[in-house]
């Protein structure tokens, strides 16, 4: 696991890791899954970003960069444009993860509200994200640290093998202020 969070940090995405070289707390919060996602997406985070307050639990008892990452993503994609709530502290689903992960690499499998666990978990394995099968994947599961930073792994590799996959961003995340 430890080698995993150190890859990551060479490619500058773990910094707001919990990890530390005697290991990570079990299950991983939505707060460092948002952060992953926008790292791996490009996203600028410099920290001089004025909350939008497009969340209504972003703002307090949460790191400062928590609503930058979360309004960014949103932005950008990564999460839904109509939730007020974010539940930085929150864990999160399998298929969640991997949902938000995956589309910080351009990766939108066709979905709908029936089946979208389905559809993330079959282009996960069709990516080579996961060697679960759609039997097996257990999307409703939470996902621990570990497994979150061994998919961003994952997805960093193939985004370097891969660098042309994704649209430039949207002005408004470059350009601010």
């Amino acid at each position: 696991m430890f080698y995993f969070y150190k890859y990551l940090d060479c490619l500058g995405i773990a910094e707001k890791s919990y990890c530390t070289s005697s290991g990570c707390p079990q299950e991983a919060k939505r707060q460092e899954l948002i952060y992953l996602g926008d790292r791996l997406r490009g996203i600028p985070l410099d920290g001089n970003y004025e909350c939008q307050g497009s969340h209504t639990d972003t703002e307090r008892g949460v790191g400062s960069w928590v609503c930058e990452a979360a309004e960014k993503a949103q932005i950008a994609g990564l999460i839904s444009s109509t939730n007020t709530k974010f539940r930085p502290l929150d864990t999160m689903t399998r298929a969640e993860a991997y949902s938000v992960l995956m589309k910080s690499i351009c990766v939108h499998p066709e979905t709908d509200y029936k089946n979208w666990q389905t559809e993330v978990a079959k282009a996960a394995r069709e990516y080579g994200l996961t060697d679960r099968t759609v039997a097996t994947f257990e999307p409703n599961r939470l996902i621990s640290r570990q497994e979150l930073y061994v998919l961003t792994a994952r997805l960093a590799q193939y985004k370097e093998e891969n660098p042309n996959t994704c649209e430039p961003l949207p002005e408004e995340l470059i350009c601010e202020g």
